[in-house]
């Protein structure tokens, strides 16, 4: 009798139980934040315990050959010169603490939107955490999904809204003919608020921007001495120059003509 050459599939299934009840959490640790703006003078200047810690590398590597053990000897000194040496941030307490702010920038921006746009990113976070579910995955992505389009949404009319609030505003001071008003308002909307005070490092050449320090020293340089005259310009008036040095006053300075003129 011939064998049976049928093909034979099977296929396993196995779902993985994943624990999101931590996922978007802040993290419970006592970790310190060091102040690294005022990273002290003395730091690595125990040079015997450098030495010893040196030793302790030296020995891991060539007798143990253990490149983990060394390395973790040289994180240890590292975090004891941090912790003697580098002062700590105080890290803030208080449910102000706690807050996540959104952009100063959006005037239209809401509470509603805040506690919105807090779910959207615990979503996202339970989502990109889970690796091993494959239906538990797919479940968080549409979560994600589905509160992201609610978020874009209520964003999308709240800013309308406010557009539409802003312009009516503008069309009835300009019906009013109040032009002080209507300006002092378009100042406070639109990109007013967000000019840079600074003076940007950039200038423009014949190769495009360029933001290289001494080409642009050497631009403001030659642009800026156009704007005073120079000592020998050809061009100044020699006539004037002579009336101004020769021109006499129509009277004489004296304490007392002084003291009448700042009491004015």
């Amino acid at each position: 009798m011939a064998p049976d050459e049928g093909q034979f599939g099977l296929n396993v299934k196995k779902d993985i139980a994943c624990d999101t009840s931590n996922i978007g959490q802040a993290p419970n640790t006592d970790r310190p934040r060091y102040n690294l703006k005022r990273f002290p003078l003395n730091f690595l200047n125990n040079n015997k315990h450098i030495q010893d810690t040196i030793d302790k590398i030296e020995n891991e590597l060539v007798t143990n050959k253990d490149i983990n053990s060394a390395y973790t000897e040289f994180v240890t000194l590292i975090e004891k010169e941090m912790k003697d040496t580098v002062p700590v941030l105080k890290t803030p307490t208080g449910p102000s603490s706690n807050k996540r702010k959104k952009s100063l920038r959006k005037p239209y921006w809401t509470e509603e939107l805040t506690s919105l746009w807090n779910k959207v990113c615990i979503k996202e976070k339970q989502w990109l955490k889970c690796k091993n579910c494959t239906n538990l995955r797919r479940k968080l992505k549409q979560e994600f999904c589905n509160i992201r389009n609610q978020f874009d949404k209520l964003n999308r009319n709240t800013k309308r809204k406010f557009q539409l609030k802003e312009q009516d505003n503008l069309s009835k001071l300009f019906q009013s003919n109040n032009t002080r008003d209507f300006w002092k308002y378009i100042g406070n909307i639109g990109i007013a608020n967000e000019r840079r005070q600074n003076i940007p490092f950039k200038v423009k050449t014949d190769e495009g921007f360029s933001s290289d320090v001494d080409v642009v020293l050497d631009k403001w340089k030659t642009d800026y001495e156009k704007l005073f005259n120079s000592g020998d310009n050809g061009n100044f008036d020699n006539n004037h120059l002579d009336w101004y040095a020769n021109l006499e006053l129509g009277f004489e300075f004296s304490a007392d003509s002084e003291m009448k003129y700042l009491l004015r």
